[in-house]
């Protein structure tokens, strides 16, 4: 009898090692598992500032930065590269805080600014450049920063404003 008990007693207790090797697996999976679906909803709540041509209604070529994400950006800034800023607000005569390296204090969900671009065919003869890049820099709202690349083509603003 006493064989049998201690039988017993060893098989339980090999039982309740292995039920808690097992539940601290099961926990570790579920805090992985909710780590992703943070990072995964902190990915999907962000801002997503981009910076685009586009052709108005009335035939007039606009540079626009939008806000495609559904919280607000803040202290968004253009930076391009190669003097490309400086030559487009020599032929402008309106300044554009965001142009001007200003950073633009916020810009909301599906919120956007725009800038008549219409000398682009002066620019593009005077610079011989194909287009430009750089990057738009901001925070989401617990201040963590984004940079997103921009890489303008100017060959349809070629044949547009030609």
């Amino acid at each position: 009898m006493e064989t049998v008990m201690t039988c017993a007693t060893v098989v339980i207790a090999v039982a309740t090692v292995l039920y808690v090797i097992l539940t601290y697996r099961v926990i570790r999976k579920m805090n992985e598992s909710n780590q992703l679906s943070r990072e995964l909803e902190r990915s999907r709540l962000r801002p997503i500032v981009v910076l685009f041509l586009e052709q108005g209604r009335d035939t007039n070529l606009y540079l626009r930065m939008r806000n495609f994400g559904i919280t607000t950006a803040y202290d968004v800034r253009v930076e391009l590269e190669n003097g490309a800023m400086q030559a487009i607000l020599a032929e402008s005569k309106t300044k554009q805080q965001w142009l001007t390296g200003i950073p633009l204090v916020m810009l909301g969900p599906n919120q956007q600014v725009g800038y008549m671009f219409n000398y682009v065919k002066r620019w593009l003869e005077k610079s011989g450049k194909q287009g430009f890049s750089g990057s738009v820099v901001y925070q989401d709202g617990v201040h963590r920063t984004f940079k997103e690349p921009i890489q303008i083509d100017l060959a349809l603003c070629r044949e547009v404003s030609g």
